[in-house]
């Protein structure tokens, strides 16, 4: 598998988090309802951080640490999702993502390549939520997210949303003056608040 190189400890946290709420989700509504996950920034399914260790002198030496993503969490849950979607744009994401799939062959896994807002969308109005509910991870690179799919979510009134919002590419693009403000920056923090006022 292709590991990513990104996060820190704060990551191996929110997996945690993540896969303890997993479990209660499933082990609560399992059997009530068919349940699905969706993992709209799946990335490859593994990402590697650096660690560091205090070795004698207190030098710090560095070690890297290849860490299972939140599509490997969601696929070990158990009980598990009756349907997993894995939605990536890059293509090694995706080969490294249906070779992940592979290894589950009992589970009905759906890799998407596209853009995470438009098969969101999709996935949103292609299922019955009469007797579907769900867990959508929005885990974004930056300011991917746009308010119309949060929008188009929030219609389902059946998934339960994990969005870590990118605050700090909010910030990035808000500059301290109005007069550095540009079209494109404008355009962006448009997109994700959903509103131009």
């Amino acid at each position: 598998m292709t590991s990513q190189k990104f996060g820190g400890l704060w990551s191996l946290l929110k997996l945690k988090i993540l896969g303890d709420y997993l479990t209660a989700y499933c082990t609560a509504l399992s059997g009530k309802f068919h349940i699905l996950y969706i993992d709209a920034f799946a990335g490859s399914g593994e990402f590697s951080i650096r660690e560091f260790s205090a070795a004698p002198l207190f030098d710090e030496e560095e070690s890297i640490r290849v860490v299972e993503g939140s599509a490997r969490l969601a696929l070990d849950c158990t009980p598990s999702f009756d349907h997993l979607y894995f939605i990536e744009m890059k293509r090694r994401n995706v080969q490294a993502l249906e070779a992940l799939a592979s290894e589950y062959t009992s589970q009905k896994i759906d890799v998407l390549r596209g853009d995470a807002n438009e098969k969101v969308i999709d996935i949103c109005k292609g299922t019955n939520w009469k007797n579907t509910r769900g867990v959508i991870f929005l885990d974004p690179y930056g300011n991917s997210v746009e308010w119309e799919t949060l929008a188009r979510i929030s219609q389902t009134k059946a998934l339960d949303v994990w969005y870590l919002f990118p605050l700090f590419g909010v910030y990035r693009q808000a500059p301290n003056s109005l007069s550095k403000m540009t079209d494109d920056k404008r355009q962006s923090i448009t997109k994700i608040l959903g509103t131009d006022e």
